[in-house]
């Protein structure tokens, strides 16, 4: 009788294994789902950014990037704050601010969250 389990039935093993391969199938993917809106959000930002090259010259200058922030952000910046800003931004310190530079900024900083959030007080700590 044990004979006909094995040979009608699945073992535990086998549906084990069975269940951990649709498991990995599934989180493919997902994770090629993600990747790809992950890659559109990216475009998105960049062809945003473009707009932000005043003298369309395919970078942006910290003068550009001050600007926007002024114009464009829902806590009114001085001057000398959105500078701050776009020096903060600017990694390597050469005076323009690329889109890799730009993104990573907006990945790894606060400033853009508190700013939809609203919390003033806490901007001003992080930019003093």
């Amino acid at each position: 009788e044990s004979d006909e389990e094995e040979s009608g039935e699945e073992s535990g093993d086998q549906k084990l294994d069975r269940a951990i391969l649709t498991l990995k199938n599934r989180i493919s993917k997902m994770v090629s789902k993600i990747e790809v809106q992950i890659d559109d959000v990216e475009s998105k930002i960049g062809d945003k950014l473009h707009l932000l090259d005043k003298d369309g010259d395919g970078i942006m200058s910290l003068e550009e990037i001050a600007d926007a922030m002024e114009l464009v952000l829902k806590r009114n910046f001085s001057h000398e704050e959105a500078m701050a800003v776009a020096t903060l931004i600017d990694e390597n310190q050469d005076g323009i601010a690329t889109l890799e530079e730009f993104l990573k900024w907006i990945e790894t900083n606060k400033i853009i969250q508190l700013l939809k959030e609203g919390e003033d007080g806490d901007l001003d700590r992080l930019l003093a």
